[in-house]
């Protein structure tokens, strides 16, 4: 859903609102040569709170629909979609639900359909509100359900002091979860005709962002 292989389920954040900590590392591969592959592999940790969370926990608290689409224009617009990661701005606040929403004139099937058929991903046709989101440097507007749209941390979530050390501690497991997961990975690691085999090597790039490289 945001482009990392997640080591274990998302972790609830206490006092962050609906907030989430996902936690595990991203995978690029590069041919560079007829036989040769590099595979880099960097570690992720992401706070990450939904849309659609983020409007359940307001409702919880009394607030209308008329406040909620308030606040998501303007003190809460910027959100970054799954499954691309890319962000964008929320131009409008839809009250339809998810089941009722056609794809376009011309695509008859309905959000929920469309997101199981392109993503392998259940979204519920109860879902409401629907968001119009303009994306980042472009002028396309796009319809989503709000469990697929995303505040980030640092962006619209206040982060304790306190939960910001549990996240820290947390990052600081990742970089040897990965080298194991990594070591494991390459051995066996078929790309078209180049496979990594045996004689495959990690190499530490840069330690201070944590990035391997694995080539044959």
């Amino acid at each position: 859903m945001h482009g990392i292989f997640l080591f274990e389920d998302p972790i609830p954040l206490y006092r962050c609102e609906k907030a989430q900590l996902y936690i595990g590392f991203s995978a690029r591969v590069n041919l560079k040569e007829k036989d040769e592959a590099v595979v880099e592999f960097t570690p992720q940790a992401y706070v990450r709170e939904s849309v659609f969370d983020y409007v359940n926990l307001r409702r919880e608290r009394g607030a209308s629909a008329n406040a909620i689409t308030r606040n998501l224009m303007t003190y809460r617009n910027r959100v970054i979609v799954a499954p691309t990661g890319n962000y964008g701005s929320i131009a409008e606040v839809n009250m339809r639900k998810a089941g009722t929403q056609r794809i376009s004139e011309t695509d008859t099937r309905n959000l929920v359909e469309f997101w199981k058929q392109i993503y392998d991903i259940d979204i519920s046709p109860e879902e409401i509100p629907l968001l119009k989101i303009k994306m980042v440097n472009s002028e396309n507007i796009f319809t989503y359900p709000p469990s697929m749209c995303f505040f980030a941390g640092g962006d619209s979530l206040v982060i304790p002091a306190g939960v910001q050390g549990f996240i820290e501690n947390k990052k600081s497991s990742i970089k040897a979860r990965m080298d194991e997961v990594a070591s494991k990975a390459i051995q066996d690691l078929e790309i078209g005709t180049t496979s990594m085999g045996s004689d495959a090597a990690i190499i530490d790039q840069r330690n201070d962002i944590q990035t391997h490289y694995c080539k044959k």
